[in-house]
């Protein structure tokens, strides 16, 4: 007896299967996987951007806490700028420069308020100061003009040589001082 060979197995070899399956996966790779990887990176980027957001949004209360305080000590300070140098003051005020001027060895030659100049939110007093006396005593003058806690500007200064020879130099001051509104911190809110 001799054996018989084995039956033969078919054979799947034709292009014609083989090759649309290929062409078949290349279209769903081109026509969907890639534009639905793009789609998720979009999606991604968006989900990034919405998570920066709600990291913000975190440290939000902070921030306010921080606002509101610095209003608080903005209306503060506004609050104790408001009143300025009233009218009355203004008074006080030429005296403590006319002292200053007197203790700085000077003499007062001249002091003279301008009219007021009404601004949006304070008042503008203009002066012109005229004093004359050397100039170490001038220069003490002028820094304790400086040193004054009211709110004061030099807005012009001449300072002169009397005679060729002598000591005595004239000093010729502007002066800008300001002063508050009523209502100021209402207006300015």
């Amino acid at each position: 007896m001799t054996p018989q060979p084995a039956a033969a197995k078919p054979r799947y070899n034709s292009w014609f299967v083989t090759v649309p399956l290929a062409l078949g996966g290349l279209a769903f790779v081109f026509w969907f996987y890639r534009p639905t990887l793009s789609g998720i990176g979009e999606l991604r980027a968006e989900l990034e951007l919405k998570q920066l957001a709600l990291a913000e949004a975190v440290a939000l209360p902070q921030k306010l806490r921080q606002v509101n305080q610095q209003l608080a000590e903005t209306r503060e300070f506004v609050a104790t700028r408001r009143g300025g140098l009233e009218a009355p003051r203004l008074a006080d005020v030429f005296g403590e420069i006319t002292s200053i001027v007197s203790a700085s060895g000077a003499k007062t030659t001249r002091l003279e308020p301008e009219p007021v100049v009404r601004m949006r939110c304070l008042n503008r007093v203009p002066v012109t100061l005229a004093c004359e006396g050397s100039f170490p005593q001038v220069y003490r003058m002028l820094r304790r003009l400086e040193q004054m806690p009211h709110t004061i500007w030099i807005e012009d200064l001449h300072v002169t040589r009397e005679a060729k020879e002598g000591a005595v130099v004239k000093c010729v001051l502007k002066l800008a001082m300001f002063t508050g509104q009523a209502n100021f911190a209402e207006k300015a809110d």
